[in-house]
């Protein structure tokens, strides 16, 4: 009978230890998920305040009569020139010095690269033009967009529309 008994003890002793490993173990699982959703929460952050350095001089929002986002000609041949080689930037100006529109895409750049070049750029623009920039976000077309979007911060940058304004 007291070989039994030590059995019982022995493996009520086993099993507090396997329920005390386990209880260890989903505790650092938990430890594990918690640091795992704070990287990304920092890489999330990280991203947007990229993105939105890069992007803020370009989110003109609404334009009014005195405007402060307005650019020059040189500044929209600026834009395009920085993302002419960028696959998911598209790029829209309703309206050059001949009233011609342009878009800039990634597949308009590979089958025609001379259109985009500074030359032909500065040929397209008066110098004295000024014009209205707005971030166009989430894929939707910066020519159909005419308003400023809603967005958050998963919300991305895919485009920007130009507007002629003098």
């Amino acid at each position: 009978m007291s070989d039994e008994i030590k059995e019982v003890v022995y493996i009520g002793i086993g099993l507090i230890l396997t329920a005390s490993v386990l209880l260890f173990m989903s505790y650092l699982i938990g430890i594990r998920n918690d640091f795992a959703q704070a990287r990304n929460q920092q890489a999330q952050t990280k991203e947007y305040m990229r993105e939105h350095r890069e992007f803020n001089g370009y989110n003109g929002l609404e334009h009014s009569a005195d405007c402060s986002k307005d650019i020059t000609s040189w500044e929209v041949i600026a834009i395009i020139r920085e993302y002419v080689g960028d696959d998911s930037i598209e790029i829209y100006v309703d309206r050059d010095k001949d009233g011609n529109e342009l878009i800039m895409n990634s597949a308009l750049v590979r089958n025609n690269p001379e259109n985009y070049t500074y030359q032909a750029l500065a040929k397209r623009f008066n110098q004295n033009n000024v014009y209205h920039p707005m971030l166009v976000y989430n894929g939707a077309d910066p020519k159909t967009t005419t308003k400023p979007q809603t967005v958050d911060t998963a919300s991305t940058v895919t485009g920007i529309r130009i507007t002629f304004i003098r």
